[in-house]
């Protein structure tokens, strides 16, 4: 892998995993998901914040830039 996108992975693992942290990144939601009781919304936050299971199917480029929940 190069340079470029073990930093892109990186970034998109820690802000996974970071995502009220940051402090400066904004975190978006699709209507579908606002849409729903605040309890099943954590549960997704939690889900996507947790997801690990990175594939050749789900991230081709070793991007970490897709998760399925």
């Amino acid at each position: 892998m190069n340079t470029n996108t073990d930093k892109i992975r990186a970034l998109n693992d820690n802000l996974r995993q970071n995502l009220f942290c940051t402090g400066k990144d904004k975190l978006v939601l699709t209507h579908g998901v606002l849409s729903l009781p605040a309890d099943i919304q954590w549960r997704i936050l939690a889900k996507v914040k947790l997801f690990n299971d990175f594939n050749e199917d789900n991230d081709p480029y070793g991007e970490h830039d897709f998760g399925m929940v």
